[in-house]
């Protein structure tokens, strides 16, 4: 992992917020349940779809 790639957030909330995924390399099981349904996630965030 390249660090001029690495971006940190004071809470995943806030990376949610951003447009940002769960790593894939530093927590495998929450980047899984993002790959999955990313819906669902921003859902659980309270995050509105961009449509509208």
């Amino acid at each position: 992992m390249l660090r001029k790639n690495r971006v940190f957030f004071k809470s995943e909330t806030e990376a949610i917020h951003n447009g940002f995924r769960p790593c894939g390399h530093c927590l495998p099981e929450k980047y899984r349940q993002w790959k999955t349904n990313p819906e669902r996630v921003a859902d659980h965030f309270g995050i509105p779809d961009s449509a509208g």
